[in-house]
C-alpha cells in the first residue's frame, strides 16, 4: 500500500469546476479526466480504471482498458497490482493523467464516505471562498449562498439562516430575521 502519509502533498484538490456534484445520499466515486482534473461519478457507472503498482518507494500507474464499476476496479487493481491510483502529489497526478487516453474518464482511488482514498486515508475536502477562513472570533462556518455555496466563517454569536436535515431526505431552510 501507499503507506507514506507524509508524502501526500495535494494542498489544493484538482476538482473540475462544479465538482464534486453527485447527490450527497448516493455513493460517489472519483474519476480523473484525461486533462488531469477530477470529477465524481456514481460508483456503479462504468469507467476504465488506473491502477497503481508499488514496488518499494517506486510507484507506476497502469491504465486498464476495461470499463467496470468503481468497486470492481478497486478489486481488480488490488488483485493484479496494488490499488486504484492515488495521486499523492502534483507530480503523481501528472503521471496518472499521462496514462489516460484523450477524452476518457478513469477511476482513481477516491470515494465518498466523507471522501476518502481507497487505501483508507482521509481526503480533506474544503470549499472555502477566497480569503476564508480568516482569524479572530470567527469560529463558526457555513455555506454562503451568495457565493455559490462556498464556505465562509463568522463569529458564532452571529444569527444566520440555517439548513437542517432530519432522516434521509428531509431538508428545511430556516430564515431568521435579525
Amino acid at each position: 500500500m501507499l503507506a507514506d502519509k507524509d508524502f501526500y502533498q495535494i494542498d489544493k484538490p484538482n476538482w473540475m469546476s462544479g465538482q464534486p456534484d453527485t447527490l450527497w445520499y448516493t455513493p460517489g466515486c472519483g474519476v480523473m479526466y484525461s486533462s488531469g482534473q477530477w470529477a465524481d461519478s456514481y460508483c456503479d457507472a462504468l469507467h476504465t480504471p488506473v491502477c497503481s503498482n508499488v514496488t518499494g518507494q517506486n510507484v507506476a500507474f497502469v491504465f486498464i482498458n476495461t470499463p467496470m464499476s468503481w468497486t470492481d476496479a478497486q478489486r481488480y487493481c488490488r488483485e493484479h497490482l496494488t490499488d486504484l491510483a492515488i495521486p499523492r502529489n502534483l507530480s503523481e497526478n501528472e503521471k496518472i493523467r499521462a496514462v489516460i487516453p484523450g477524452g476518457v474518464y478513469s477511476w482513481i482511488g477516491l470515494y465518498r464516505d466523507t471522501w476518502k482514498w481507497s487505501d483508507g486515508s482521509m481526503y480533506v475536502f474544503n470549499r472555502w471562498t477566497s480569503g476564508q477562513p480568516d482569524a479572530g472570533e470567527e469560529k463558526c462556518a457555513g455555506a454562503m449562498f451568495g457565493y455559490s455555496g462556498y464556505w465562509g466563517n463568522w463569529p458564532c454569536y452571529t444569527r444566520q439562516p440555517f439548513i437542517c436535515h432530519h432522516g434521509e431526505l428531509l431538508f428545511c431552510l430556516i430564515s431568521m430575521h435579525i
